[in-house]
């Protein structure tokens, strides 16, 4: 999935907002946290991932572990917060998100 750096600024925008809708902690992804993550992705396409129980660079790795086996792009990790994004074909055209095409 490609998305350039004004349709991540947009996600940005659009998630700064969001409540987090899941959270990984001190366990780490498990397969529920991962089934959790993808329901979600398909609700929302757009969701904010508490990063609870771990510690700076481990953040990171952690919020990429989940958006990979979630499917899903890694739109920003901000302090103990990741930010999520994936696609959903199947939602009304009202529901979807709208990503500026350039």
């Amino acid at each position: 999935m490609q998305i350039n750096k004004k349709q991540i600024q947009y996600l940005r925008g659009l998630g700064h907002h969001l409540s987090p809708v899941v959270i990984i902690g001190q366990h780490g992804l498990s397969q529920g946290v991962i089934d959790s993550l993808s329901e979600a992705l398909t609700r929302h396409e757009l969701i904010k991932v508490k990063l609870a129980g771990v510690s700076g660079s481990d953040r990171q790795n952690l919020a990429e572990e989940a958006s990979s086996k979630s499917r899903s792009r890694l739109i920003q990790v901000l302090g103990k917060t990741a930010l999520l994004y994936r696609p959903n074909k199947d939602l009304k055209p009202e529901k979807r998100i709208q990503i500026p095409k350039k």
